[in-house]
């Protein structure tokens, strides 16, 4: 007897064991027994930390560690800037551990910056072989009158660029070329200037932000040249703007482009600036011109400079613009850049760049940036440079009406992105 309700009374307990940990806990007290219960989820991630989203709800970033699943199958997607998304599902089982280890492969952007929309030239930088081209989203063009959002010649933009395999991968907010008329009145370290771009902002990451997933906010906010130390304004400026690119509802990715002058950078303002605005980055670009910093093909300027921005910042690092001036004539380590240098052709420099050493510099600052951990590089420019960038004749174009002549250095662009490209493919 007594043994028989020692039975009776471990059963009861074992019972009641059971349906307190498969109890749903909802209102309703709906009830499900262990082998319909959950299952945990743990995974990790190369590189880490990395969004992770489950079922297209963000819950943080990896490592995830005992994350409690329904039984059934979840998708699962990680998420790092200068990395291909992992989008894949899982199946869960009940009452059982589930690891996830993902290892996110390299992506590669290859650019030109081109912010202009003729169809020629579109076809001409296809030829090139880049897969992406940047979007400058000129703030005027798209709000007009305050309050009035059109993007329709964006939208153009990017249906055209899409449509030649050059899908936009990235956005500019361009508000220094692009300022609003109604905003004249206003500086841009003005409250009123800054409420009206984190608005504009806003509008322009629901506009675009489910397919575009980097946005650059601000160009060279920490001054070229060096000159002088960093500016509060600009410092507060990018913060409230990437705060508010980041605060909806899109997995997108948030930097600036930085201008990069000397390898000796440590009390420069590049340095200050970076370390003032990287905890609301996810990546940072650098405009890097070795020619026009004393650098020769040989130095690995493009490299080095990468290398130390990755160190010092801890994030993806793309050159958002690099090249050389076919132009450029340097005397006594003061560069002059101007097109009609080409005609000049002046006797007293220390430096001369011509078409075939513009060529391998391209190649080489390619080279350089790739080697170095780049995940994207964008050359300048395509075409109306005015100080020998493009990659495009500049007298022809600007004197027989946007005449189009190749430079060497546009059939150099041509080889190296299709080598590296193969490189990258045969590497994956």
């Amino acid at each position: 007897m007594r043994y028989s309700r020692l039975i009776l009374i471990i059963t009861v307990v074992f019972i009641l064991i059971l349906s307190a940990i498969s109890f749903s806990g909802n209102i309703n007290g709906n009830f499900s027994w262990p082998w319909n219960g959950p299952g945990v989820l743990f995974v990790t991630s190369s590189p880490s930390p990395a969004k992770i989203y489950i079922d297209g709800q963000f819950h943080g970033f990896t490592p995830l560690q005992g994350f409690p699943l329904a039984k059934g199958q979840h998708n699962v997607v990680v998420t790092s800037a200068g990395y291909l998304k992992y989008d894949n599902n899982v199946y869960i089982r009940s009452g059982k551990t589930t690891r996830l280890e993902v290892d996110l492969e390299g992506e590669r952007i290859f650019d030109i910056v081109y912010p202009g929309f003729s169809e020629e030239h579109l076809e001409k930088i296809n030829d090139l072989g880049v897969n992406h081209l940047t979007i400058f989203l000129c703030w005027n063009q798209a709000e007009p009158e305050d309050d009035n959002f059109d993007f329709d010649i964006t939208d153009q933009r990017i249906q055209k660029y899409s449509e030649l395999d050059m899908p936009p991968k990235a956005i500019v907010i361009d508000w220094w070329t692009c300022k609003p008329d109604w905003l004249s009145d206003y500086e841009e370290a003005d409250e009123v200037f800054i409420q009206e771009l984190d608005e504009f902002t806003r509008k322009s990451v629901e506009q675009y932000g489910a397919d575009i997933k980097y946005w650059m906010i601000g160009n060279e906010l920490n001054g070229v040249h060096w000159d002088g130390p960093i500016d509060p304004k600009k410092v507060k400026l990018y913060k409230q703007i990437a705060s508010a690119a980041k605060q909806t509802d899109f997995d997108i990715y948030v930097g600036t482009r930085l201008a990069f002058d000397s390898l000796d950078i440590n009390e420069a303002n590049w340095y200050d600036f970076l370390m003032a605005v990287r905890e609301q980055s996810e990546f940072v670009g650098i405009q890097v011109y070795p020619v026009g910093a004393g650098y020769d093909i040989s130095d690995n300027y493009v490299g080095l400079a990468v290398d130390k921005t990755e160190k010092v910042s801890e994030l993806p690092v793309w050159v958002t613009e690099t090249g050389a001036s076919t132009c450029q004539c340097q005397r006594q380590g003061a560069p002059t850049n101007h097109w009609e240098n080409c005609r000049a052709q002046p006797t007293d420099c220390d430096t001369w760049v011509d078409q075939e050493l513009q060529a391998d510099y391209v190649k080489a600052n390619m080279e350089d940036a790739i080697n170095a951990g780049a995940f994207g590089v964008s050359v300048y420019d395509y075409a109306g440079d005015i100080y020998g960038y493009s990659l495009i004749d500049e007298e022809a174009y600007w004197n027989n009406a946007w005449k189009f002549e190749p430079k060497e250095a546009y059939y150099a662009y041509q080889d190296i992105i299709e080598e590296l490209t193969d490189d990258f493919m045969q590497s994956a």
